[in-house]
Protein backbone atom coordinates (compact mmCIF):
# COMPACT_ATOMS: atom_id res chain seq x y z
CA UNK A 1 0.00 0.00 0.00
CA UNK A 2 2.98 2.44 -0.33
CA UNK A 3 2.09 3.21 -3.86
CA UNK A 4 -1.45 4.49 -2.49
CA UNK A 5 0.36 6.57 0.51
CA UNK A 6 2.54 8.05 -2.76
CA UNK A 7 -0.12 8.95 -4.84
CA UNK A 8 -2.32 10.33 -1.83
CA UNK A 9 0.71 12.45 -0.96
CA UNK A 10 0.82 13.97 -5.14
CA UNK A 11 -2.88 14.51 -4.70
CA UNK A 12 -2.34 16.73 -1.18
CA UNK A 13 0.26 18.71 -2.86
CA UNK A 14 -1.42 19.73 -5.90
CA UNK A 15 -4.26 20.73 -3.63
CA UNK A 16 -2.34 22.99 -1.17
CA UNK A 17 -0.55 24.60 -4.55
CA UNK A 18 -4.13 25.69 -5.04
CA UNK A 19 -5.70 29.13 -3.78
CA UNK A 20 -8.92 28.08 -4.00
CA UNK A 21 -8.64 25.46 -1.25
CA UNK A 22 -7.86 27.96 1.39
CA UNK A 23 -10.33 30.35 0.31
CA UNK A 24 -12.93 27.68 1.31
CA UNK A 25 -11.32 26.84 3.77
CA UNK A 26 -11.32 30.66 5.46
CA UNK A 27 -15.15 30.81 4.26
CA UNK A 28 -16.33 27.69 6.14
CA UNK A 29 -13.54 28.98 8.92
CA UNK A 30 -16.30 32.24 9.03
CA UNK A 31 -19.10 30.53 8.69
CA UNK A 32 -18.66 28.32 11.62
CA UNK A 33 -16.89 31.39 14.17
CA UNK A 34 -20.43 33.23 12.68
CA UNK A 35 -22.51 30.46 13.67
CA UNK A 36 -21.08 29.90 17.12
CA UNK A 37 -21.27 33.50 17.90
CA UNK A 38 -25.37 33.73 17.14
CA UNK A 39 -25.56 30.24 18.85
CA UNK A 40 -24.24 32.02 21.86
CA UNK A 41 -25.93 34.48 22.23
CA UNK A 42 -29.07 31.95 21.73
CA UNK A 43 -27.95 28.91 24.21
CA UNK A 44 -25.13 31.30 26.38
CA UNK A 45 -28.02 33.66 27.56
CA UNK A 46 -30.26 30.24 28.58
CA UNK A 47 -27.07 28.99 29.75
CA UNK A 48 -26.33 31.68 31.95
CA UNK A 49 -30.54 31.38 33.47
CA UNK A 50 -30.12 27.63 34.02
CA UNK A 51 -26.57 28.18 35.88
CA UNK A 52 -28.42 30.36 38.44
CA UNK A 53 -31.09 28.03 39.02
CA UNK A 54 -29.41 25.02 39.37
CA UNK A 55 -26.05 24.92 38.67
CA UNK A 56 -25.21 21.20 38.05
CA UNK A 57 -27.39 21.46 34.82
CA UNK A 58 -25.85 20.44 31.77
CA UNK A 59 -26.80 23.85 29.92
CA UNK A 60 -23.85 23.77 28.06
CA UNK A 61 -25.02 20.53 25.84
CA UNK A 62 -26.97 22.49 23.72
CA UNK A 63 -24.89 25.02 22.43
CA UNK A 64 -22.13 22.44 21.52
CA UNK A 65 -24.59 20.21 19.72
CA UNK A 66 -25.88 22.85 17.73
CA UNK A 67 -22.53 24.23 16.82
CA UNK A 68 -21.22 20.71 15.69
CA UNK A 69 -24.53 20.08 13.97
CA UNK A 70 -23.14 23.00 11.68
CA UNK A 71 -19.98 21.43 11.75
CA UNK A 72 -21.32 18.33 10.24
CA UNK A 73 -23.73 20.41 7.74
CA UNK A 74 -20.54 22.50 6.39
CA UNK A 75 -18.46 19.07 6.33
CA UNK A 76 -21.01 17.29 4.09
CA UNK A 77 -21.23 20.62 1.83
CA UNK A 78 -16.97 20.99 1.36
CA UNK A 79 -16.98 17.04 0.62
CA UNK A 80 -18.02 16.35 -2.51
CA UNK A 81 -16.22 19.31 -3.81
CA UNK A 82 -13.08 16.96 -3.25
CA UNK A 83 -13.74 13.95 -4.10
CA UNK A 84 -16.43 13.87 -6.61
CA UNK A 85 -13.63 14.40 -9.83
CA UNK A 86 -10.96 13.01 -8.15
CA UNK A 87 -10.60 9.57 -11.02
CA UNK A 88 -12.58 11.55 -13.67
CA UNK A 89 -10.61 14.54 -13.36
CA UNK A 90 -6.74 12.89 -13.72
CA UNK A 91 -8.63 10.96 -17.03
CA UNK A 92 -9.84 14.47 -18.40
CA UNK A 93 -7.01 16.13 -17.23
CA UNK A 94 -5.18 12.76 -19.16
CA UNK A 95 -2.99 11.95 -15.94
CA UNK A 96 -4.57 8.98 -14.84
CA UNK A 97 -3.12 6.91 -17.71
CA UNK A 98 0.08 7.93 -16.62
CA UNK A 99 -0.63 7.28 -13.45
CA UNK A 100 -1.81 3.90 -14.85
CA UNK A 101 1.32 2.70 -16.45
CA UNK A 102 3.11 2.96 -13.09
CA UNK A 103 3.30 0.30 -10.94
CA UNK A 104 0.51 0.95 -8.73
CA UNK A 105 -2.49 -1.05 -9.38
CA UNK A 106 -6.12 -0.22 -9.41
CA UNK A 107 -6.78 -0.77 -5.92
CA UNK A 108 -3.96 1.41 -5.01
CA UNK A 109 -4.61 4.44 -7.37
CA UNK A 110 -8.54 4.27 -5.83
CA UNK A 111 -7.43 3.71 -2.23
CA UNK A 112 -5.17 6.53 -2.50
CA UNK A 113 -7.59 9.08 -4.10
CA UNK A 114 -9.75 8.14 -1.18
CA UNK A 115 -7.06 8.73 1.43
CA UNK A 116 -6.06 12.07 0.23
CA UNK A 117 -9.91 13.15 -0.18
CA UNK A 118 -10.43 11.43 3.87
CA UNK A 119 -7.56 13.60 4.69
CA UNK A 120 -8.44 17.08 3.25
CA UNK A 121 -11.87 16.74 4.43
CA UNK A 122 -10.30 16.14 8.34
CA UNK A 123 -7.90 18.85 7.38
CA UNK A 124 -11.45 21.23 7.54
CA UNK A 125 -12.51 19.60 10.55
CA UNK A 126 -9.29 20.38 12.20
CA UNK A 127 -9.53 23.59 11.17
CA UNK A 128 -13.10 23.85 12.87
CA UNK A 129 -11.68 22.13 16.33
CA UNK A 130 -10.86 25.40 17.91
CA UNK A 131 -13.99 26.76 17.77
CA UNK A 132 -15.62 23.48 18.99
CA UNK A 133 -13.17 22.60 21.81
CA UNK A 134 -13.65 26.40 22.98
CA UNK A 135 -17.63 25.61 23.16
CA UNK A 136 -16.78 22.65 24.58
CA UNK A 137 -14.36 23.91 27.39
CA UNK A 138 -16.74 27.03 28.30
CA UNK A 139 -19.58 24.94 28.90
CA UNK A 140 -17.58 22.59 30.76
CA UNK A 141 -19.10 19.61 28.54
CA UNK A 142 -18.06 15.80 29.43
CA UNK A 143 -14.70 15.17 27.66
CA UNK A 144 -16.09 12.18 26.89
CA UNK A 145 -18.89 13.00 24.75
CA UNK A 146 -16.48 15.73 23.03
CA UNK A 147 -13.96 12.72 22.09
CA UNK A 148 -17.06 10.40 20.89
CA UNK A 149 -18.97 13.60 18.39
CA UNK A 150 -15.70 14.61 17.01
CA UNK A 151 -14.72 10.91 15.93
CA UNK A 152 -18.57 10.12 14.69
CA UNK A 153 -17.86 13.20 12.54
CA UNK A 154 -14.49 12.12 11.14
CA UNK A 155 -16.23 8.68 10.15
CA UNK A 156 -19.36 10.04 8.26
CA UNK A 157 -16.25 12.90 6.07
CA UNK A 158 -14.53 9.18 5.19
CA UNK A 159 -17.46 7.93 4.13
CA UNK A 160 -18.62 10.96 2.10
CA UNK A 161 -15.22 11.06 0.47
CA UNK A 162 -15.36 7.21 -0.61
CA UNK A 163 -18.42 7.58 -1.94
CA UNK A 164 -17.70 10.86 -4.16
CA UNK A 165 -14.24 8.92 -5.26
CA UNK A 166 -16.17 6.17 -6.11
CA UNK A 167 -18.50 8.12 -7.94
CA UNK A 168 -15.84 10.01 -9.60
CA UNK A 169 -14.90 6.69 -11.13
CA UNK A 170 -18.35 5.26 -12.30
CA UNK A 171 -19.30 8.56 -14.51
CA UNK A 172 -17.06 10.40 -17.03
CA UNK A 173 -17.53 13.39 -16.53
CA UNK A 174 -16.58 15.65 -13.51
CA UNK A 175 -19.19 18.28 -13.14
CA UNK A 176 -22.01 15.40 -13.20
CA UNK A 177 -20.17 13.02 -11.04
CA UNK A 178 -19.59 16.14 -8.23
CA UNK A 179 -23.75 17.09 -8.98
CA UNK A 180 -24.71 13.10 -8.22
CA UNK A 181 -22.13 13.02 -4.88
CA UNK A 182 -23.68 15.78 -3.59
CA UNK A 183 -27.01 13.91 -4.27
CA UNK A 184 -26.47 11.09 -3.15
CA UNK A 185 -25.32 12.88 0.58
CA UNK A 186 -29.38 15.29 0.31
CA UNK A 187 -30.77 11.36 -0.34
CA UNK A 188 -28.32 10.52 3.04
CA UNK A 189 -29.71 13.40 4.71
CA UNK A 190 -33.35 14.81 3.42
CA UNK A 191 -34.16 11.47 1.45
CA UNK A 192 -34.55 9.56 4.66
CA UNK A 193 -36.58 12.03 6.38
CA UNK A 194 -39.28 11.78 3.37
CA UNK A 195 -38.77 8.01 2.65
CA UNK A 196 -39.27 8.03 6.78
CA UNK A 197 -42.88 10.51 5.94
CA UNK A 198 -44.10 8.14 3.05
CA UNK A 199 -43.70 4.38 4.36
CA UNK A 200 -45.59 6.22 7.93
CA UNK A 201 -48.22 7.60 6.02
CA UNK A 202 -49.32 4.75 4.24
CA UNK A 203 -49.08 2.28 7.20
CA UNK A 204 -51.54 2.66 9.55
CA UNK A 205 -53.22 0.82 12.62
CA UNK A 206 -56.75 1.27 13.99
CA UNK A 207 -56.74 2.21 17.48
CA UNK A 208 -60.00 1.10 20.42
CA UNK A 209 -60.51 4.59 22.66
CA UNK A 210 -62.96 4.26 25.39
CA UNK A 211 -63.67 6.66 27.90
CA UNK A 212 -66.11 7.17 30.75
CA UNK A 213 -66.32 10.17 33.21
CA UNK A 214 -67.88 10.77 36.31
CA UNK A 215 -71.84 11.50 36.79
CA UNK A 216 -71.99 14.85 38.14
CA UNK A 217 -75.18 14.94 38.88
CA UNK A 218 -74.56 12.58 41.83
CA UNK A 219 -71.54 13.66 43.26
CA UNK A 220 -70.42 17.04 44.88
CA UNK A 221 -67.36 19.05 45.98
CA UNK A 222 -66.92 19.62 49.80
CA UNK A 223 -65.34 23.10 51.25
CA UNK A 224 -61.77 21.55 50.78
CA UNK A 225 -62.27 20.20 46.97
CA UNK A 226 -62.89 17.24 47.60
CA UNK A 227 -65.72 14.75 45.58
CA UNK A 228 -68.55 12.86 47.96
CA UNK A 229 -71.83 12.00 47.61
CA UNK A 230 -75.19 13.37 48.33
CA UNK A 231 -75.30 12.51 52.00
CA UNK A 232 -71.55 14.51 52.44
CA UNK A 233 -68.75 11.03 52.68
CA UNK A 234 -66.28 10.96 50.75
CA UNK A 235 -66.85 9.34 47.48
CA UNK A 236 -64.94 6.04 46.58
CA UNK A 237 -65.77 3.56 44.06
CA UNK A 238 -64.78 0.10 44.53
CA UNK A 239 -67.52 -2.02 43.39
CA UNK A 240 -69.33 -2.39 40.54
CA UNK A 241 -72.36 -1.27 42.21
CA UNK A 242 -70.77 2.13 42.58
CA UNK A 243 -69.36 2.47 39.12
CA UNK A 244 -72.86 1.77 37.97
CA UNK A 245 -74.25 4.72 40.56
CA UNK A 246 -71.62 7.16 39.76
CA UNK A 247 -70.04 6.50 36.51
CA UNK A 248 -71.32 7.28 32.70
CA UNK A 249 -71.04 4.62 30.70
CA UNK A 250 -68.30 3.68 28.37
CA UNK A 251 -67.72 5.49 24.97
CA UNK A 252 -66.27 3.81 22.08
CA UNK A 253 -64.45 5.29 19.39
CA UNK A 254 -62.00 4.54 17.03
CA UNK A 255 -58.96 6.63 14.65
CA UNK A 256 -56.13 6.09 12.77
CA UNK A 257 -52.59 6.14 13.94
CA UNK A 258 -49.25 5.85 11.86
CA UNK A 259 -47.01 2.76 12.46
CA UNK A 260 -43.43 4.37 13.16
CA UNK A 261 -42.21 1.07 14.48
CA UNK A 262 -41.91 0.11 11.02
CA UNK A 263 -40.19 2.48 9.43
CA UNK A 264 -38.23 4.41 11.59
CA UNK A 265 -35.18 2.59 10.28
CA UNK A 266 -34.81 4.62 7.58
CA UNK A 267 -33.76 7.88 9.50
CA UNK A 268 -30.87 5.41 10.52
CA UNK A 269 -29.46 6.27 7.18
CA UNK A 270 -29.25 10.38 8.36
CA UNK A 271 -25.72 11.69 9.55
CA UNK A 272 -27.29 13.86 11.55
CA UNK A 273 -29.43 10.83 13.49
CA UNK A 274 -26.17 8.99 13.46
CA UNK A 275 -24.40 11.56 15.27
CA UNK A 276 -26.91 12.37 17.75
CA UNK A 277 -27.83 8.49 18.83
CA UNK A 278 -24.26 7.90 18.50
CA UNK A 279 -23.26 10.04 21.24
CA UNK A 280 -23.85 9.43 24.89
CA UNK A 281 -27.03 11.12 25.60
CA UNK A 282 -27.23 12.97 28.65
CA UNK A 283 -30.76 14.04 30.87
CA UNK A 284 -31.18 16.16 34.00
CA UNK A 285 -32.02 14.78 37.28
CA UNK A 286 -36.23 14.88 35.75
CA UNK A 287 -34.90 13.26 32.79
CA UNK A 288 -35.30 15.74 30.07
CA UNK A 289 -32.49 15.65 27.44
CA UNK A 290 -29.66 18.22 27.99
CA UNK A 291 -28.48 18.82 24.65
CA UNK A 292 -29.86 18.20 20.71
CA UNK A 293 -28.24 15.48 20.19
CA UNK A 294 -30.71 13.97 23.26
CA UNK A 295 -33.32 15.49 22.42
CA UNK A 296 -32.80 13.44 18.65
CA UNK A 297 -32.17 10.59 20.25
CA UNK A 298 -34.94 9.19 22.69
CA UNK A 299 -37.42 11.24 19.75
CA UNK A 300 -35.77 8.30 17.19
CA UNK A 301 -36.27 5.93 20.13
CA UNK A 302 -39.90 7.10 20.32
CA UNK A 303 -40.40 6.28 17.22
CA UNK A 304 -39.33 2.85 17.41
CA UNK A 305 -42.91 1.81 20.16
CA UNK A 306 -44.92 -0.06 18.83
CA UNK A 307 -48.78 2.14 18.88
CA UNK A 308 -51.24 0.37 21.44
CA UNK A 309 -54.31 -0.69 19.76
CA UNK A 310 -56.88 -0.18 23.05
CA UNK A 311 -56.54 3.11 24.53
CA UNK A 312 -58.25 3.74 27.96
CA UNK A 313 -59.35 6.79 29.99
CA UNK A 314 -61.41 6.68 32.53
CA UNK A 315 -61.66 9.77 34.54
CA UNK A 316 -64.27 7.47 36.55
CA UNK A 317 -62.31 5.93 38.95
CA UNK A 318 -61.02 8.73 41.82
CA UNK A 319 -57.95 7.52 42.41
CA UNK A 320 -57.01 7.74 38.78
CA UNK A 321 -58.08 11.30 38.85
CA UNK A 322 -54.67 12.66 39.27
CA UNK A 323 -53.02 11.17 36.05
CA UNK A 324 -50.57 9.50 35.90
CA UNK A 325 -47.09 11.03 35.27
CA UNK A 326 -46.37 11.04 31.20
CA UNK A 327 -42.69 9.17 30.21
CA UNK A 328 -39.91 10.94 30.28
CA UNK A 329 -37.37 11.01 27.42
CA UNK A 330 -34.86 9.16 29.73
CA UNK A 331 -37.25 6.37 30.20
CA UNK A 332 -38.23 6.56 26.42
CA UNK A 333 -34.29 6.46 25.39
CA UNK A 334 -33.74 3.60 27.44
CA UNK A 335 -36.73 1.67 26.30
CA UNK A 336 -35.48 2.03 22.44
CA UNK A 337 -32.25 0.61 20.65
CA UNK A 338 -29.68 2.04 19.16
CA UNK A 339 -29.60 2.95 15.66
CA UNK A 340 -26.35 4.35 15.02
CA UNK A 341 -24.00 1.16 14.20
CA UNK A 342 -27.08 0.41 11.73
CA UNK A 343 -26.89 3.53 9.84
CA UNK A 344 -22.96 3.53 10.03
CA UNK A 345 -23.43 -0.35 8.99
CA UNK A 346 -25.42 0.82 6.35
CA UNK A 347 -23.52 4.07 4.52
CA UNK A 348 -20.23 1.37 4.55
CA UNK A 349 -21.81 -1.31 2.83
CA UNK A 350 -23.46 1.22 0.43
CA UNK A 351 -19.67 3.44 -0.07
CA UNK A 352 -17.82 -0.46 -0.02
CA UNK A 353 -20.12 -1.43 -3.02
CA UNK A 354 -19.73 1.94 -4.71
CA UNK A 355 -15.62 1.31 -4.42
CA UNK A 356 -15.95 -2.47 -5.72
CA UNK A 357 -18.26 -0.54 -8.96
CA UNK A 358 -15.30 1.92 -9.20
CA UNK A 359 -12.48 -0.40 -9.17
CA UNK A 360 -14.39 -2.48 -12.06
CA UNK A 361 -14.67 0.46 -13.97
CA UNK A 362 -11.14 2.00 -13.42
CA UNK A 363 -8.93 -1.23 -13.61
CA UNK A 364 -7.18 -1.90 -16.93
CA UNK A 365 -7.01 -2.95 -19.48
CA UNK A 366 -10.51 -1.38 -19.67
CA UNK A 367 -13.18 -3.81 -21.56
CA UNK A 368 -15.23 -0.83 -22.67
CA UNK A 369 -15.31 2.97 -21.85
CA UNK A 370 -17.90 5.33 -22.77
CA UNK A 371 -18.12 7.27 -25.66
CA UNK A 372 -15.90 10.23 -25.83
CA UNK A 373 -13.77 9.25 -22.53
CA UNK A 374 -10.10 10.90 -22.84
CA UNK A 375 -7.34 7.59 -22.54
CA UNK A 376 -3.81 9.70 -23.03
Amino acid sequence: MRRAYVIASIELRQRMRSVAWIVLMAIVFLMMLITGVIAWFGFGLISAEARAADPEAGEGGFFYSFVLYEALFLALCVAPAFSGNAINGDRENATLASVQLTAASTSEIIFGKILAAAITGICFIAMMLPILLTVAIATGLNPFVVIISLLLLVIEVVIVSAIGVAISGLIAKSLISVVATYLIVALLCIGSVIFFGLTTLSDRVEVTYKWRDLDLTKVEFNDSGQLTNRDGELLTIDTAEEEAEYCTPWDVSTYENYRTDRSWVFLTMNPFSILADGVPAEFDKFGNPESLFALTASGQRFLQQEPETLSIEDSCRVDDLDSEPSETALETYQKGIPSWWIGLGGQTVFAAGLVWLAYRRTRTPAVKLPPGTRVA
